[in-house]
């Protein structure tokens, strides 16, 4: 999809207009400045995810973000083939490892699928410790489609996921089964 092929048509059958790039910083409201570190001895538990560059680290007792927002790893990545980059709804607490970006004249889901489709690694500085610095994240260029094709890819990519996600827990709940079958025929 993000190569352009295959192409949503709008409503009328007919093809979209091309996409534009577009440099992340003008599609985008970056919210680094409102995110806070927090130690794990400083930390008291609680129901909101605490995240840091690659995901939830810990669960704390307040938030600083409500809303629909894109986390992209800033530092800390180990594998950068499968760079960090997470869709986060609700309430939650991000550190100071992961940018919090939400999409400003773009559709925020539509935005999440292209940055989880992006090669972070060249514009990535370090080795021993990776880096993505803000002004460079800001400068990378992004395929942008008009809003009615990113609500159809959005919309289409989010129910690929949404049946990924239900056929996970069909197959946990077959493990589960299979285990407690196991469990039963050696005791």
């Amino acid at each position: 999809i993000f190569s352009q092929q295959p192409r949503f048509k709008d409503e009328n059958g007919k093809d979209f207009p091309e996409w534009e790039m577009k440099r992340l910083g003008d599609i985008t409201m970056n919210f680094d400045n409102e995110r806070r570190p927090v130690s794990s001895e400083n930390r008291k538990y609680g129901d909101y995810p605490y995240y840091g560059a690659n995901g939830i680290v810990d669960h704390v007792d307040r938030y600083i973000f409500d809303g629909n927002f894109i986390l992209v790893a800033e530092d800390g990545v180990v594998d950068t083939s499968k760079y960090p980059v997470h869709w986060v709804t609700g309430k939650f607490w991000a550190n100071n490892h992961a940018h919090v970006l939400q999409g400003s004249g773009i559709e925020n889901k539509f935005l999440y699928f292209a940055l989880k489709n992006t090669a972070f690694s060249r514009y990535i500085t370090g080795s021993a410790q990776t880096k993505l610095n803000g002004k460079v994240l800001g400068k990378i260029m992004i395929p942008i489609p008009v809003t009615g094709e990113q609500v159809k890819i959005a919309d289409f990519l989010t129910a690929v996921d949404d049946k990924i996600e239900l056929e996970r827990k069909k197959l946990e709940q077959v493990k589960l089964f299979k285990k407690s079958l196991l469990q039963q025929m050696f005791v």
